[in-house]
């Protein structure tokens, strides 16, 4: 069982990999449908021109799920300022959430969602590789993908 959870996580890896680069800007058609793909493939357009310039961290997180897991939430159209909700919902009856009462060191494939609850903003990324550090002090260096930044044309 050990083994088939990291060909998972392996497999969302890879895959969250190549999503890298994407753009709602549409001076780049060809990111910007494959964008819309991920984030909106049920809403209507005018619905996923609205999500185009949400903040798109846990719209991608949904979309990586999406790809991998069947559950009615990700089904259905998306709920304003609900989706950080949905993530933890969705993992929850997955057997896929680990909460913590202290932090833990994300491994690849984990959706890690920082904030919220009274603590400002939410933001979600998924963590991709978890290596030590070079840099003197040590530590670990972790390289995420990150859905949420908009450019200088709100997108």
């Amino acid at each position: 069982m050990a083994r088939e959870h990291t060909v998972i996580r392996d497999l969302v890896t890879a895959y969250a990999r190549t999503l890298a680069g994407l753009t709602a800007d549409p001076s780049c058609p060809l990111r910007r449908a494959a964008y819309r793909d991920l984030i909106a493939p049920i809403e209507t357009a005018a619905r996923a021109s609205e999500m185009e310039r949400m903040a798109g961290c846990e719209l991608v997180q949904r979309g990586i799920l999406r790809r991998y897991i069947q559950h009615p939430l990700l089904e259905q159209p998306y709920r304003d300022r609900k989706s950080g909700v949905d993530l933890v919902t969705i993992a929850l009856q997955a057997r896929a959430a680990f909460l913590a009462l202290r932090a833990r060191t994300p491994r690849p494939g984990d959706i890690v969602i920082v904030g919220g609850a009274g603590d400002g903003p939410e933001h979600a990324w998924m963590a991709l590789d978890v290596v030590e550090s070079p840099y003197p002090g040590g530590g670990l260096l972790v390289t995420g993908l990150d859905g949420g930044q908009r450019d200088a044309g709100g997108y």
